[in-house]
């Protein structure tokens, strides 16, 4: 009896231990204390057992990479996703594999995302989960954008956008919101971008999704810049700042920096646009965000040619180009590749310039970029009377 009623006791001793780990996760999490909250669903995870075991592992991989610690979460992911599979928990192992792709595509493995999140709308289809279908193909049609495939992006945001409509999901309808709004930024439609942007702001106000709202803003704030709508994008630019800060996002501060960092460029401060792009370029690198880090280069490369730093400036635009390549960033490639081609032109090398932009162009027109182009088209046909050759627009 003594035996027992000792079993008894370290049973509920063990009970009562999980009981205050996850309170302490839980509010950990909602408070966006993010180290706190992997540390604890970490402990969490050594006293549980099967799926729960998987789910607490899942948590402190996802608290991990909102911190930015690329390197924990890949790792704790993994973990999650090998327990919930030795349960046999398919809804939790392709949750734990979106996690997954997700940090694949933040640290540049892009096909390794896109196969990843291949996997994970197979296994929602065979459990008849349509809600996580919406959001997986959600989730493909960014890579779809990233990569330059913008037709099947646009069809694919729309197909998700349509189930959340018909689920009722507010949350992920916000999301493609917002995401077909910076496609529609993209190709050259700022009127349906900019009320998709404050749509989708809207709902996240309407949730208090103070996250996704800090990211909208941010977004709002790039497209106000490429308006020339400064006094409104200075303004946004700062309250999505504060609110990454706020929760605790490492990688969207980053982000919005690094886009601060455009804005003080164009608007002539350029100390402090450097200063930014500084502070951006850390933070990717911390956080292992290689896109983000070849978007950084090729802007900093764009600044030290305008302020006479002209070695600098190609080495930052080859270091560009070439995470451009590796992550298959073909927006920001062809972006690059045009300003590459305006230094080489100011230093004599016709050729090379004519090479670069030829290729520049011909991605932008690609991926239906055709604001940019006509944009850069204007500046460059300037450029080469400038420099008395024949134009590259022939």
């Amino acid at each position: 009896m003594a035996q027992r009623a000792e079993g008894v006791d370290r049973h509920a001793l063990l009970e009562i231990q999980k009981h205050y780990l996850r309170r302490a996760a839980d509010f950990a999490e909602r408070h966006f204390q993010n180290p706190s909250s992997e540390q604890m669903w970490r402990l969490y995870s050594e006293l549980a057992a099967g799926k729960e075991k998987a789910e607490s592992l899942r948590r402190a991989g996802h608290a991990a990479f909102r911190a930015g610690a690329m390197g924990r979460a890949e790792i704790l992911m993994s973990r999650a996703i090998e327990t919930f599979r030795e349960a046999g928990h398919r809804s939790g192992e392709a949750a734990s594999l979106t996690n997954l792709a997700v940090l694949y595509n933040a640290t540049g493995r892009v096909a390794e995302a896109e196969r990843t999140h291949e996997q994970t709308l197979v296994i929602h289809r065979e459990t008849g989960n349509r809600r996580a279908v919406g959001a997986g193909l959600g989730s493909l049609a960014n890579i779809y954008r990233q990569t330059g495939r913008v037709e099947l992006a646009e069809a694919t945001h729309s197909q998700a956008l349509a189930i959340h409509l018909e689920l009722g999901n507010r949350r992920s309808e916000g999301f493609e919101i917002g995401n077909l709004a910076g496609l529609h930024r993209e190709t050259g439609r700022m009127e349906q971008a900019e009320r998709g942007y404050k749509q989708a702001i809207a709902i996240d106000r309407e949730l208090r999704d103070r996250r996704s709202e800090g990211i909208g803003l941010g977004n709002l704030a790039g497209l106000y810049q490429e308006l020339g709508r400064f006094d409104e994008a200075e303004l946004s630019y700062h309250q999505g700042i504060a609110i990454q800060h706020e929760v605790g996002n490492r990688v969207g501060q980053g982000i919005v920096l690094g886009n601060m960092g455009s804005f003080y460029h164009d608007t002539g401060r350029i100390p402090l646009a450097e200063r930014s792009y500084g502070q951006a370029l850390a933070i990717h690198r911390e956080v292992g965000n290689r896109r983000s880090e070849g978007i950084v280069l090729g802007n900093l490369a764009s600044l030290y040619a305008e302020t006479g730093r002209l070695e600098m400036a190609e080495n930052y635009f080859e270091s560009a180009l070439v995470l451009h390549r590796e992550v298959r960033s073909r927006r920001f490639e062809a972006l690059h590749l045009c300003h590459y081609a305006f230094l080489d032109l100011g230093r004599g090398r016709t050729e090379r310039a004519r090479e670069k932009w030829r290729e520049g162009a011909c991605i932008l027109r690609e991926i239906g970029a055709t604001r940019q182009l006509e944009l850069y088209g204007g500046k460059m046909h300037e450029a080469c009377v400038k420099a008395g050759v024949p134009s590259f627009q022939e």
